[in-house]
């Protein structure tokens, strides 16, 4: 499969990438821009937001409302107001920022943080309750990345990016509670590194490869990969089902690192791509 261009943003980290299926808008983020954006497919139009520091994971919890996870603070967010309201900030180191995040069938979110320059084993995955307490859950990490669960909520799914592997944890949605339980998928050298990921309702992962020029598709139970879409640009960061069939992948990338001559050959680099698969998605959860 390959992807095409929807969006040429030239995002610097383009990342976060959410369906928001109860009000049929595609939203994302560019976390060295700054901004938040949302496409809204009926009115065929993309608004944007920029903020003073950045915003790296955005959850849509109703119309009006998402969950934002910035700089060192998560946030609920008022897309017409525009006020910024303070929920939770569990860390205290300035050169710790957070990163990927997504919420479980519980409406709880789940979100990572990592050294700026990406240090070894400064960071760690946290789950944000609804009333804005706040639980350490894996630790240490170093660059988290992509989280996923399974459709019957008994698996969770997760990348610490250096690894270069998919870990599996046993998951209780009913406590939060996880335990380790393996690798399932180890990303082949030469290939980039696994950074965003999603998953079908077939339990298959997708996983972004970032210095890959792809997404791949994953057999958890296997350890082999079963597909692959491939992207014009080699900074592929993230990725999520979406349209009004989930038969749709939204692919956010990345400029950043790119020299002049990289980028005169990825012309489209930190552009927001789309192509569409024989394999439905599954909803993505909202914070509550």
């Amino acid at each position: 499969m390959e992807a095409q261009i929807l969006f040429h943003t030239k995002h610097m980290l383009g990342e976060g990438p959410t369906w928001d299926s109860e009000n049929e808008r595609f939203m994302w983020v560019d976390i060295v821009g700054k901004t938040l954006q949302s496409y809204d497919v009926k009115a065929n139009h993309v608004h944007k937001w920029s903020f003073s520091e950045y915003v790296t994971t955005v959850v849509p919890i109703n119309k009006e409302e998402v969950v934002l996870a910035m700089h060192n603070g998560v946030y609920i967010f008022n897309l017409i107001s525009e006020e910024l309201t303070p929920l939770a900030n569990p860390i205290k180191n300035l050169n710790i920022r957070f990163n990927d995040g997504k919420c479980d069938a519980n409406g709880r979110l789940w979100v990572g943080t990592m050294e700026v320059h990406g240090s070894a084993n400064e960071g760690a995955l946290y789950c944000v309750f609804p009333d804005g307490s706040v639980k350490e859950k894996v630790v240490p990490v170093t660059i988290s990345n992509g989280i996923a669960w399974n459709t019957t909520n008994d698996m969770m799914y997760y990348i610490d990016t250096p690894t270069k592997k998919v870990a599996a944890y046993d998951f209780n949605v009913q406590t939060s509670k996880v335990a380790f339980r393996d690798y399932v998928v180890a990303i082949p050298d030469g290939q980039g590194a696994p950074d965003g990921m999603t998953i079908d309702e077939e339990g298959m992962l997708w996983v972004a490869h970032y210095g890959g020029w792809k997404v791949s598709r994953w057999d958890p139970q296997t350890g082999k990969q079963l597909d692959e879409v491939r992207v014009p640009c080699s900074n592929v960061t993230s990725c999520t089902f979406g349209g009004k069939d989930l038969n749709e992948l939204f692919i956010t990338t990345a400029r950043q690192g790119l020299d002049e001559e990289e980028l005169r050959k990825q012309p489209h680099a930190g552009g927001v791509f789309r192509v569409e698969t024989k394999t439905r998605g599954v909803k993505a959860y909202s914070f509550r």
